[in-house]
């Protein structure tokens, strides 16, 4: 039904009115099919593609529009595959300039590691763009391994992560996964060879095998982040939170057709040692689905939840419940006349009300957002380790104590009560 529909569509063409006519269009159809045919990974697709290519009738308006009408034939077949056309000559040069500084611009980007932190419940967080070359941005990605080395549980945010090299996927899987286990392999149709991508020996740093791991993912995660995605899934050694991938498992490379034109190619294709497959065209599941503007919180709460159950240290529990006590005061606003009541001096604390939310001061040091737990118990957003609890009657209150959760309680009377009153 697919060839049908496409074939009738290019079909209908009124002669007279392109720059590109049918003959010229042909001429380019036919270079696009024949590399399509020799390098498509799957060559029973390849030919297919190739006889719609043939069948088709491809005059256009410009090069731009002819481009177009090629990738939109191309894509239903595989996600990766994009026609492009650059005048010959100054555009071509300008090209490669760009690619020169491609080493720079990545680096300016910190290699895709856009944030690493310590979210509340000392769990580790990464929000990893791209997976860059692992040659290049191997000591960022140590780095990063390193800071959260301490944490109880990890998080992968790779929710804008639309993939790169999968050296990184092994460099980071490898931290995470014994040495000397098949993560993915690569077939690669003009070779007829096969690249396996196994855990590393040796990892600098410290691996975290033992700490689990949660993969944040959505439709724009694709590719090389997929793959990571994937060999977690595969291996039991993560949990995935969000909504399924983008769907493209089939890596390639930008090939010529001359006069300009150039065509991506999926040459390879991944093939998972436990699923004997991949996630072209399916994407990967989450285990979890959860929109991807909560699947964060969702992972956060769930890594903070089996580490309360896991864990038998008093002072940890402590912190561990109170770390998930925020991030749900966080999606239960209280009523902003509840929180104006309680506006005050206490000591030499102040508590002040602005733009919303209330604002907790220690005498001239700067002013600590609060997060209500209910109308009378706030968490400072800046520390896990400190909250404040209010003695209030609805209409104002008479002091506040600090809590400390390792059990440190320190009161403050307030000062303008009777004003308040």
């Amino acid at each position: 039904m697919l060839r049908i529909i496409i074939c009738a569509a290019v079909l209908c063409v009124a002669p007279g009115l392109y720059a590109i006519d049918r003959e010229s269009g042909s001429l380019i159809a036919e270079r696009l099919a024949q590399v399509i045919e020799d390098n498509y990974v799957e060559p029973d697709t390849g030919r297919e593609i190739a006889a719609l290519l043939r069948e088709g009738t491809w005059a256009a308006r410009d090069e731009s529009r002819l481009a177009s009408r090629f990738t939109e034939l191309l894509k239903p077949f595989d996600g990766h595959f994009s026609v492009r056309f650059r005048p010959p000559g100054p555009a071509v040069i300008e090209a490669e300039a760009g690619a020169v500084d491609y080493a720079g611009a990545i680096r300016r980007r910190n290699y895709g590691f856009q944030q690493v932190e310590i979210l509340r419940g000392n769990i580790g967080y990464i929000d990893l763009r791209e997976f860059a070359a692992a040659e290049a941005a191997g000591p960022t990605a140590a780095g990063a391994m390193q800071f959260v080395a301490n944490a109880h549980a990890l998080i992968f945010d790779l929710r804008r992560n639309g993939g790169g090299d999968p050296a990184m996927v092994q460099l980071l899987c490898s931290y995470l996964i014994e040495p000397g286990v098949l993560l993915n392999s690569l077939y690669w149709r003009p070779s007829n060879q096969t690249s396996q991508f196994w855990t590393l020996p040796v990892v600098p740093g410290a691996r975290l095998i033992d700490k689990p791991v949660y993969v944040l993912i959505g439709a724009r995660t694709g590719s090389a982040a997929e793959e990571f995605a994937y060999n977690l899934r595969a291996l039991e050694r993560g949990t995935l939170v969000g909504r399924t991938t983008y769907g493209a498992a089939n890596p390639g490379q930008d090939m010529d057709l001359g006069g300009g034109w150039s065509v991506f190619v999926s040459t390879g294709k991944a093939i998972n040692p436990i699923t004997g497959s991949n996630w072209e065209g399916s994407g990967v599941e989450p285990h979890v689905d959860v929109s991807e503007s909560s699947a964060l919180r969702q992972a956060h709460e769930l890594a903070l939840g089996a580490e309360l159950a896991r864990n038998e240290d008093e002072l940890a529990q402590q912190q561990l419940e109170w770390a998930l006590d925020y991030l749900r005061a966080a999606q239960s606003p209280v009523a902003v006349s509840a929180l104006e009541t309680l506006t005050g001096h206490y000591g030499d604390r102040t508590i002040s009300f602005e733009d919303g939310r209330l604002w907790y001061r220690r005498g001239e040091r700067m002013a600590e957002a609060l997060v209500a737990a209910s109308p009378v118990l706030f968490y400072l957003e800046s520390s896990d380790t400190l909250r404040v609890r209010f003695d209030a009657d609805g209409r104002s209150a008479s002091r506040f104590t600090e809590e400390s959760y390792d059990g440190f309680f320190r009161s403050f009377e307030r000062a303008d009560r009777a004003e308040a009153q």
